[in-house]
């Protein structure tokens, strides 16, 4: 909903819970760009209206972002930097007015 908070939960494996874990946007994930990441580290990083958080004990990453907009809407990946090809699971945002 246009204006709310979404908090979204993306789940990894044991085992990559040191590896940088990144939310990007864009249809393919070849071409899909960086929106925020964790940089590697356990503290929430920020960029604007959204945030990452990655709680490693669970194995899960938040991502939160705040005050939804119309133009927020799209395709979207949950990211694990590895070397050769990353970890990635799509998502698609929906937001209603």
């Amino acid at each position: 909903q246009e204006g709310e908070t979404l908090s979204l939960r993306c789940w990894y494996a044991r085992g990559y819970e040191g590896y940088n874990k990144y939310w990007c946007r864009g249809a393919a994930r070849a071409s899909c760009r960086k929106v925020v990441e964790t940089a590697g580290i356990e503290v929430p990083v920020r960029n604007g209206r959204v945030s990452i958080a990655d709680n490693r004990l669970f194995c899960v990453v938040l991502l939160t972002v705040e005050e939804l907009s119309r133009e927020d809407a799209g395709s979207y990946w949950c990211g694990v930097e590895r070397a050769g090809r990353d970890i990635m699971g799509p998502v698609t945002l929906t937001v209603r007015a």
